[in-house]
């Protein structure tokens, strides 16, 4: 994946990005008895890309490498801005094998997206009131280890 910004006076925006994460396109619906396998493929090509930025907004954009996509294949709608934390959002990661999304602000508050029928709300809320300096999901996506300033 190539990231490109832009340095046209035009194309500036009014806030920094202070984080991004990535995820691949992955199956709508996951067989049960198959479980998730990877298509290379598709999931280098397109996906979603989130980012965290310094006025609380969290972003969420469907990309694709194909110039030639058809309308067809789209989603039906390819970008969100999520909005809930009250401080800017330092941090986001991706739970691939859920399709759920964290977010960490500098004042310690972490949400939990999820998609649900086209929407995201959020699923989850844990405040400590302490800055998060590390966040990650476990490889199953069924545990998430949080690190704290202040140990």
């Amino acid at each position: 994946m190539h990231l490109h910004f832009e340095k046209n006076n035009n194309a500036k925006c009014d806030c920094n990005i202070l984080s991004l994460s990535w995820m691949g396109k992955v199956p709508d619906e996951l067989p049960e008895d198959e479980g998730w396998k990877l298509n290379r493929t598709n999931y280098y090509q397109e996906g979603w890309l989130a980012t965290g930025n310094a006025r609380g907004l969290v972003g969420v954009t469907f990309t694709t490498s194909h110039c030639r996509t058809r309308a067809a294949e789209l989603p039906l709608r390819t970008n969100y801005n999520l909005r809930g934390h009250r401080s800017e959002v330092i941090m986001v990661k991706w739970n691939e094998p859920y399709q759920k999304l964290a977010s960490c602000d500098s004042s310690g508050v972490i949400f939990v997206w999820i998609k649900y029928e086209g929407k995201w709300s959020i699923e989850l809320i844990n405040d400590r009131s302490t800055p998060v300096t590390y966040f990650s999901w476990s490889h199953d996506g069924r545990m998430a280890l949080i690190c704290y300033q202040d140990g």
